[in-house]
C-alpha cells in the first residue's frame, strides 16, 4: 500500500482525480464500459464534484457507470443516504448522460435491495468477461474509519477472497452483498463484500488524517484485523490530506 500525503486541498483532489481520470481511458480503450464504486461520507464530495466537471470535458465513446459501494439501510432521512450526496454532486454528469449511477433499493427491504445488486453486479461481470476484463471495478474509491471500516464493512468476518469478473458473473448473492452492523447510527448498513471491492485495477483510499492516524497505520501496515486492508486491489493508494 503505497501513501501520499498532502497539505494541499488542491493537489490532494488533483492526485485522485488523475487516477479515476485514467481508469476511466483504460477501460474505455478496451472497448468496455468504464465501472467505478464510489464511498459514502463527506470527504469524497469535492472528489465527486471536480470528476462531473472533468467528464464534461473529455469526449467519451460511452458513459461511465458509478456504483455506490454501501448504504444505509434504514435511513433517518434520506439526506443520511451516500446515494443522496453522490447523486447531488455528479448531478450535472447524470443530467447530460456522461455518467449513469447505481445506487441501493432501500425502499424494497434490506434482502431485496442486496438481490438486485447481486443481480446488477452478476450482469456487468458477465458483461466484462466477454472483453476479458479480469477485475470487476477499473477503480474503487474508499473511505476509512477510526475503526479501520471501510464502505459498509466493519468487521473481518465478511467475505474477502477476490476473484476474476467471470467468477463475480456466476457468484452467489451472499459473496457481493453483505449486510452489517454499525458501532453508531444508523447501524444497520448494506456493503459490497470486501472482495468483490478489491476486484479492482485500482484503489484510492481518499482520506483525511485528523483523528484517523492510527486506522492510516493499521490501512498502511496491512494489518489484517482492518476491515479495509480485506477490501483493498492490489494495486492501492492512499492520498492524505493533512
Amino acid at each position: 500500500m503505497d501513501m501520499v500525503q498532502l497539505e494541499n486541498q488542491e493537489e490532494w483532489l488533483d492526485f485522485a482525480l488523475n487516477d479515476v481520470t485514467n481508469a476511466i481511458l483504460s477501460a474505455l480503450n478496451n472497448g468496455c464500459q468504464p465501472v467505478i464504486s464510489l464511498a459514502g461520507g463527506q470527504t469524497p464530495k469535492p472528489l465527486y464534484k471536480a470528476i462531473a466537471k472533468k467528464l464534461d470535458k473529455m469526449v467519451l465513446a460511452r458513459s461511465v457507470l458509478f456504483i455506490v459501494g454501501d448504504e444505509r439501510a434504514k435511513p433517518a432521512s434520506l439526506a443520511e443516504l451516500n446515494i443522496t450526496m453522490i447523486k447531488e454532486s455528479l448531478e450535472p454528469a447524470i443530467k447530460k448522460g456522461i455518467v449513469e449511477l447505481h445506487g441501493w433499493n432501500i425502499q424494497a427491504g434490506p434482502e431485496a435491495s442486496m438481490e438486485e445488486m447481486a443481480n446488477k453486479i452478476r450482469t456487468l461481470a458477465k458483461a466484462r468477461a466477454k472483453f476479458k476484463i479480469e477485475q470487476f471495478f477499473d477503480a474503487c474509491i474508499l473511505g476509512l474509519g477510526q475503526d479501520c471500516h471501510t464502505a459498509g464493512l466493519f468487521s473481518c468476518d465478511v467475505y474477502s477472497e477476490t476473484q476474476s469478473c467471470a467468477y463475480w458473473a456466476q457468484a452467489d448473492s451472499d459473496k457481493i452483498a453483505v449486510k452489517s452492523m454499525a458501532p453508531g447510527r444508523p447501524k444497520e448498513r448494506l456493503s459490497l463484500s470486501a472482495g468483490l471491492l478489491a476486484s479492482c485495477n485500482k484503489s484510492i483510499f481518499f482520506l483525511q488524517k485528523k483523528e484517523k492516524e492510527e486506522a492510516i497505520e493499521h490501512l498502511l501496515r496491512q494489518d489484517p484485523a482492518c476491515p479495509a486492508v480485506l477490501a483493498a486491489g492490489k494495486n492501492s493508494i492512499a492520498y492524505v490530506l493533512g
